[in-house]
């Protein structure tokens, strides 16, 4: 594979009231050598604070069980994959986390990912 796109849309009760605050729920995906964990490739790194700084968020009319939801609507991501992993065998990881709490939910829809080989 030389190429590589997904779409992702992250959601939050975190937003707006905890900005700037210790609970940055995350959304990170990497790109792995199997068997080799230390050729790791980080390629999407988002927090609360990152995303409201940067892509930015609208409230949504979803509920999860807390409180207002807000969400930064479709994302893109296209990237190359990395010189050091072409050719071997990899894994691609979608991770987020609930950070400093247990209470406000945030979840990450993932779509149309897309794996591209130049001929």
């Amino acid at each position: 594979a030389d190429n590589f796109s997904f779409d992702w849309n992250f959601f939050s009760e975190e937003f707006m009231e905890y900005v700037g605050s210790i609970y940055q729920d995350a959304f990170i995906v990497t790109l792995t050598e199997v068997g080799n964990a230390a050729n790791t490739w980080t390629l999407v790194s988002e927090t609360i604070d990152s995303i409201a700084g940067g892509i930015g968020v609208t409230a949504v009319a979803i509920g999860f069980d807390q409180g207002d939801v807000y969400a930064t609507g479709w994302q893109n991501f296209s990237g190359a994959i990395p010189a050091a992993l072409k050719g071997k065998k990899v894994e691609l990881k979608f991770y987020t986390t609930d950070v400093g709490d247990s209470i406000f939910d945030t979840a990450v829809l993932i779509d149309n990912i897309i794996i591209t080989v130049t001929p």
